[in-house]
């Protein structure tokens, strides 16, 4: 039998998910587990078409025509008529596990800490798309939203972890107390990101600039362009109208 090669089922793939994708339903999909046992969990059951893991676009590209590497794909033959192909139904799909009903199988590569990645799950008239990546401890979670800096500081949103970007205005970290010297308690380690590349000599900050917390001030360089996950705490240390931002990472 004739066997469509794999680069020609990626691309049939990423047709049926992006031209295609103004017809199909959005169903959410939830990323659960860990590195070593990943889930993709859907609301309720479905027949599954296919399923493919691959890197996620860069954030404000549009995304190429070409297909991105499978890391996972599951799937069929395309020579294989549609009405002999089996659609397993399913609520819960395990990162890496073989279904009978899909004899189309690449992968699974091992996925890095921190970096994004693009699930893609199709169902007959449905698809399921979402962003996610591996933490630094190895959790799974779905990429969060992005605020920009100004909306981060005036939107009054709750506790969690946020996407935001910007230049870096301003580094501090604690100087060093000399021996003998009777010192006061510093500021913690941070930056300051900007919508606007500039530099800022202290803390008086706009409307478009905020404090973000690090544990190490060293690897950052005025004017560098950050794209980072913060997390919004529940306290505040600084006189700014916005509880204390923390790094996560720069995904």
């Amino acid at each position: 039998m004739f066997r469509v090669p794999a680069a020609l089922v990626a691309v049939i793939l990423l047709l049926l998910s992006g031209s295609s994708r103004a017809n199909l339903a959005s169903i959410p999909v939830d990323v659960t587990g860990s590195a070593d046992e990943l889930y993709f969990a859907l609301e309720e059951p479905f027949e599954i078409d296919f399923v493919r893991v691959s890197p996620a676009p860069e954030r404000g590209k549009p995304r190429h025509r070409s297909a991105p590497k499978a890391l996972w794909l599951l799937g069929h033959d395309m020579s294989t008529p549609v009405g002999e192909r089996k659609y397993p139904k399913l609520k819960q799909i395990r990162y890496g596990q073989k279904y009978p009903e899909f004899p189309w199988v690449e992968g699974p590569a091992e996925l890095q800490r921190n970096v994004r990645y693009l699930v893609e799950i199709n169902s007959p008239g449905r698809i399921a798309r979402e962003t996610f990546f591996i933490n630094g401890d190895g959790k799974a979670m779905k990429e969060p939203a992005f605020y920009r800096i100004h909306d981060l500081r005036g939107k009054n949103l709750p506790p969690g972890l946020y996407r935001t970007e910007g230049f870096v205005a301003k580094i501090y970290s604690c100087p060093p107390c000399p021996a003998g010297a009777r010192c006061g308690p510093c500021m913690r380690s941070n930056i300051v990101l900007s919508e606007k590349k500039k530099s800022l000599e202290s803390y008086a900050l706009g409307s478009e600039d905020v404090i973000v917390f690090v544990s190490s001030s060293a690897r950052f360089e005025l004017g560098q362009k950050v794209a980072a996950m913060v997390r919004l705490t529940g306290s505040r240390s600084t006189g700014e109208p916005l509880n204390d931002l923390e790094l996560v990472s720069e995904p």
